[in-house]
């Protein structure tokens, strides 16, 4: 079940969730289904960084206090994976291309 953050009232679906809700934590954003968190992040996620390889271009996002990592493979046009990451392992990946000291 979705809550709308600070006053623990329940929602019906994701659409009257994304109404009202400005807020998401990570446990509720682990909850949604692959098209509801995509939906979220591009609608409230802060785009932080863009990295590309041979077969993905990988975007860092930062929702409220954590970070979620969007895979998407351009060959088949698809996101392969949406991941919950924590902020060492953004420090790990990301640290000499931006600078997360300011949110944590």
């Amino acid at each position: 079940m979705l809550f709308i953050s600070g006053n623990h009232t329940p929602v019906r679906d994701f659409k009257e969730f994304m109404l009202y809700s400005t807020r998401i934590s990570k446990e509720d954003f682990e909850q949604l289904c692959m098209i509801d968190k995509l939906l979220y992040l591009l609608e409230k996620g802060e785009e932080l960084c863009i990295k590309q390889n041979d077969e993905f271009i990988v975007k860092l996002f930062l929702m409220n206090d954590f970070f979620v990592e969007l895979w998407y493979q351009p060959s088949t046009n698809k996101i392969k994976c949406l991941d919950v990451l924590d902020p060492v392992d953004v420090q790990l990946v990301y640290g000499n291309q931006i600078d997360i000291s300011d949110i944590f």
